[in-house]
């Protein structure tokens, strides 16, 4: 199906909650599609047999691979990823949750997967025994990994075998096994492409272990996951060349510029990773050409993208323009995208924190300290996180009813610096209102001035200081309150200054 423009109305509105929910034409479209199956609109599809690598846990696999020695160039390695956008058109409802979505959602105790659980887990998973439709990218290299030739096509893929990692360690370290020489080809390949890539972080003074890679001597989970993770990078990187090569200005890329800097608060990352119409530069991987093609299933982005491929390889016309691609990936998708991982956080840091709380409260008999659950509060601090509920509600009555105390006052700057507006309330009234403090503000002040976010030294957020008996308060070296003549003054600003941020987020 194709558009002459993306009707802009229908692009999902960014919701505060997770979605978990799929609309109730999105369950009668899989209905259908289970009833009736698909018309398969591809001129020719290629049969393949490979086998796949995931998790023991995971139900929707997505990408099966194969590695083979040639005698006319020196290696080919073939990657194949599950084909659903045959079974979904342009606008259909499933088409339209999934957009709303962007991308399944991992839970530790559930997931929400982008398209209906009976397609992701089953009509278009790559299971073992099964044909899958699916799009392939065969990769030659020479013997110093540089590509030689890579192609595309559609193809239908057969799962030889399902390896979890139990059965990859077994089948890898035994040469008694069907897929031995098959595992230690893939690894070797994938030692190659890593060294060469590691190449470009060293010559531009990369930090490896600060990216927290590999191990030198990695375990064989290690080995299994680099394994993959290499061969999908190099899919990736050959579709955006391929991209930019054949169809460029109906191409989209995945870019990524690290420019940092520091907010009044916590830093904040003002170009991260984002998808674009535009080939620009990955950074992290310091590829000029990068997309994401290999998780239709779990990214909306790579659903966008194979529709596009697959117009090109068919001889159709595109089924998005250029102005469809820049309404979708750069007004809507890395918005939403962004979105969506902060609200996943929220949802985990709630989880860990209700964890903590009731933890606590058994530990000490119900009798929970305002300084109880800092780890956590340092860490919503930074991802600009919100306490659950119930833990708010609880930690202002303690502020309400407790003595201020010198063991929970040097936790204050960090209430000040939190996405917690009704704390930092009850923290200023009780300070500034409830008593005559007179000569304890500035104990206040100096319990203000050792917050940190972090255990490393010499990285406190509050500077204060004192000039021509007038109080200065400097936030990450930014000046917020001056000229204050007393302490209790420079409190009340700070505490204002704190309100007035979040108001205007």
């Amino acid at each position: 199906m194709q558009l002459k423009s993306f009707p802009e109305q229908l692009i999902p509105h960014i919701d505060t909650k997770l979605p978990f929910w799929y609309t109730e034409n999105t369950k009668k479209q899989v209905e259908e599609i289970l009833k009736n199956w698909i018309n398969d609109q591809a001129p020719k599809r290629t049969v393949v047999e490979w086998i796949t690598i995931d998790w023991v846990e995971s139900l929707d696999l997505d990408d099966g691979i194969w590695a083979e020695t040639r005698k006319d160039w020196w290696y080919t390695i073939f990657i194949s990823i599950a084909d659903p956008t045959e079974y979904i058109d342009i606008l259909s409802p499933i088409d339209l949750d999934a957009m709303n979505k962007a991308t399944s959602i991992y839970l530790k105790d559930d997931t929400i997967f982008m398209l209906p659980r009976e397609l992701a887990t089953d009509l278009v998973s790559l299971n073992h025994n099964t044909t899958r439709l699916s799009q392939t990218v065969q990769i030659d290299y020479d013997d110093q990994m540089n590509v030689v030739n890579s192609n595309f096509y559609e193809s239908k893929f057969y799962n030889k075998y399902r390896f979890d990692y139990s059965s990859f360690r077994d089948q890898y370290f035994s040469e008694w096994y069907e897929f031995h020489s098959q595992l230690r080809l893939l690894d070797k390949l994938a030692q190659k492409l890593r060294k060469k890539r590691l190449a470009k972080w060293i010559l531009t003074e990369f930090d490896d272990a600060e990216r927290g890679m590999w191990n030198k001597f990695p375990s064989w989970k290690n080995i299994a996951s680099r394994l993959i993770e290499e061969l999908m990078v190099s899919a990736n990187i050959q579709t955006s060349i391929f991209q930019q090569k054949n169809y460029p200005e109906y191409s989209i890329h995945r870019n990524h510029m690290p420019e940092l800097e520091w907010s009044d608060f916590c830093p904040t990352e003002l170009e991260r990773a984002f998808y674009s119409n535009k080939m620009m530069f990955h950074f992290w991987l310091k590829e000029h050409c990068y997309t994401h093609f290999t998780s239709p299933m779990r990214r909306y982005f790579d659903f966008v993208l194979h529709r596009q491929l697959k117009s090109h390889l068919r001889w159709d016309e595109f089924n998005y323009n250029q102005e469809d691609l820049k309404l979708i990936v750069n007004r809507y998708l890395n918005q939403q995208l962004n979105k969506v991982y902060f609200l996943e956080k929220s949802y985990h840091f709630e989880n860990r924190v209700k964890s903590k709380y009731k933890k606590v409260k058994t530990k000490t008999n119900n009798n929970l300290k305002l300084k109880d659950i800092k780890e956590n509060l340092q860490y919503g601090v930074k991802q600009w996180l919100k306490l659950p509920k119930e833990v708010r509600h609880e930690i202002i009555d303690i502020i309400n009813g407790d003595t201020i105390k010198w063991d929970w006052m040097r936790i204050i700057g960090t209430y000040i610096l939190s996405n917690e507006s009704e704390i930092i309330e009850a923290l200023k009234h009780r300070l500034l209102y409830s008593w005559d403090w007179k000569w304890k503000y500035r104990n206040v002040l100096n319990a203000i001035a050792t917050t940190k976010l972090t255990k490393r030294k010499n990285d406190s957020i509050f500077t204060i200081r004192e000039k021509n008996k007038k109080i200065y308060i400097f936030i990450n070296n930014r000046l917020v309150v001056r000229w204050c003549l007393t302490a209790k003054d420079a409190l009340l600003e700070l505490f204002d200054y704190s309100l007035e941020k979040l108001k205007n987020r």
